[in-house]
C-alpha cells in the first residue's frame, strides 16, 4: 500500500507507511467511537424498557384503578383494578381505544362519570355514588391528574392524564354506622343524665 502511495503522490516510503498507520489508527478509533455509542445506546434502551416495565408492574400492582389516557381520550394504560371495576377482561389491552367507547357509561349525580371529570375539577377528588351494573349502588372516589411530557429530543409536550380510583362504598358504610352508633350513645348519655 506504500509503495501505490508512493507511486501516486511522490512521497517516501517511510512517509506513506505513516500516513497509512495513520489513517488506520484513525479508521479503528473511528471504530471503537461507534462500539461505545452503540453499548451505550443499547444500555439506554435496555434501562428504558426495563424502567417501563416497572412502572407497568407498579400500576398494576396497585390497589386503585387506574386509567392513564391522552389528551383526546385514548387509553395509553390501564390496570387490572380498574378492568375487574368496568366489567372489562383485565386479560385483554385497551391500549390506543377511546375511554368512553369502552368503559361503562355509569351514571352518578349529575351525569356520566366521564363528562363530570372536567379539566376545572382536575386534582380535585370527586366523590361519585354509581348504579353499578352487577353490585348495585357503590360510591367511588375520583381524583384526575394532568401530566405533561416532553419528548425526547423534540420540542413537542405530550399531555396525559391519570385518573385514578376506589370503592369506598364499605368504608362509608362503616363510617354511617359508627356515626349512627356515636348519636345513639350521645343520646343515651343525655338520657342518663336526665335521669340523675
Amino acid at each position: 500500500m506504500a509503495y501505490v502511495l508512493q507511486g501516486q503522490f511522490a512521497v517516501s516510503v517511510d512517509t506513506g507507511g505513516m500516513l497509512l498507520v495513520s489513517g488506520l489508527s484513525m479508521v479503528a478509533k473511528m471504530i471503537q467511537e461507534l462500539d461505545r455509542r452503540r453499548a451505550e445506546a443499547a444500555r439506554e434502551r435496555r434501562e428504558n424498557e426495563s424502567r417501563g416495565r416497572m412502572f407497568d408492574r407498579i400500576i398494576d400492582d396497585s390497589f386503585d384503578g387506574i386509567v392513564i389516557m391522552d389528551a383526546v381520550g385514548v387509553v395509553e394504560s390501564i390496570n387490572q383494578v380498574a378492568c375487574r371495576s368496568f366489567g372489562l377482561d383485565p386479560t385483554r389491552s385497551y391500549v390506543g381505544e377511546n375511554v368512553l367507547s369502552m368503559l361503562p357509561n355509569w351514571r352518578a349525580k349529575g351525569g356520566p362519570i366521564w363528562e363530570q371529570i372536567t379539566l376545572d375539577k382536575v386534582g380535585e377528588q370527586l366523590e361519585v355514588e354509581i348504579e353499578h351494573p352487577v353490585e348495585g349502588p357503590r360510591i367511588y372516589e375520583f381524583v384526575a391528574t394532568q401530566s405533561r411530557l416532553l419528548e425526547k429530543g423534540d420540542q413537542d409536550v405530550r399531555e396525559f392524564f391519570t385518573i385514578t380510583f376506589r370503592d369506598v362504598t364499605d368504608r362509608r358504610r362503616i363510617e354511617l354506622e359508627r356515626d349512627e352508633a356515636l348519636q345513639a350513645s350521645v343520646a343515651a348519655n343525655r338520657a342518663k343524665t336526665c335521669l340523675l
